[in-house]
């Protein structure tokens, strides 16, 4: 796969940034997004995919990323997954799944990387029509040679000046292309993206609000918190576990599975059985008729 991409100032706003993992996935998926239309085969199944489109399952995304990486900074398939569909509900792409595969579509792939596919379109027409040249020069030059040795060095110089001005004008469009591509970038403002961005989820939360580093283990538990309670229930449960001094992702799982325990609210402490309330009460009553009959005061 060749060519190359157009990274935006604006994703270091995003707190995708902070995580290497979820920038390095993002960035995964821009890499493998095609530039243009073409079908992918799967299987025993022809797949059309546009511009910003790319096929990819849960194992084959986990063999991709971790692809030379260390053991402990690989990162499961069920993270990575739960990270793209994150990505999904932040509207950064889309997936479409079925049976055998997924087509994940990146939002506004033609809005961000147009500028890449015109270079890419110019860059196959001039390698076209330079290939062509250099055929047709060859052609002639080999005819000229028959005649006379001496018009082969003036073929050559011709050959050589016209790939010259071609390259030329080859580096000063692909320039023109990248002041058009900078200045519309900045002029550019799209709010949807920059609500999505700071949009706050229970990963990030705990890198940033002091819980530690975010292992693939560590991420596995904290997705099935998630699954099991939802994003915001664990994001408050998250919260308190920090404003009572700890830091701990079981402390969490307690305040999720029995709240009142955790907060240290119990039955023995701040309820009192009804028995002990009565014995407690019929104390009070016995000592309050002993002190009438010492003082003489007869009972009601």
């Amino acid at each position: 796969m060749a060519g190359w991409i157009s990274l935006h100032r604006k994703l270091m706003d995003n707190p995708i940034y902070s995580n290497a993992f979820m920038l390095k996935l993002w960035i995964h998926c821009l890499m493998k997004a095609s530039h243009k239309e073409h079908k992918h085969l799967v299987g025993n199944q022809m797949v059309k995919l546009e511009p910003g489109q790319f096929v990819t399952g849960r194992h084959a995304l986990a063999d991709e990323f971790n692809k030379g990486a260390r053991r402990d900074e690989v990162v499961s398939s069920i993270t990575l997954w739960r990270w793209l569909k994150n990505f999904e509900e932040w509207h950064m792409l889309n997936i479409k799944t079925t049976t055998k595969y997924s087509v994940v579509t990146i939002s506004n792939w033609t809005e961000h990387q147009q500028y890449e596919q015109q270079v890419n379109n110019k860059n196959e027409l001039f390698e076209r029509q330079n290939e062509g040249f250099v055929k047709k020069s060859s052609k002639v030059e080999q005819q000229n040679t028959s005649i006379s040795p001496y018009l082969s060095t003036d073929t050559e110089f011709s050959v050589s000046e016209s790939e010259q001005q071609m390259n030329n004008k080859r580096t000063t469009d692909e320039q023109q292309v990248n002041t058009n591509n900078n200045v519309n970038n900045a002029n550019k403002e799209n709010k949807d993206d920059d609500k999505a961005f700071k949009k706050m989820n229970p990963f990030l939360f705990y890198e940033q609000e002091g819980f530690g580093t975010l292992s693939s283990f560590v991420g596995d538990q904290l997705g099935e918190l998630i699954d099991d309670f939802g994003e915001e229930k664990v994001i408050q449960a998250m919260k308190e576990t920090r404003l009572n001094g700890s830091n701990s992702l079981n402390y969490t799982k307690k305040i999720l599975t029995n709240p009142k325990r955790e907060r240290g609210v119990t039955n023995a402490t701040n309820k009192p059985s009804s028995a002990g309330h009565d014995e407690s009460q019929s104390k009070i009553s016995e000592a309050n008729e002993r002190r009438k009959r010492i003082a003489g005061i007869k009972s009601d």
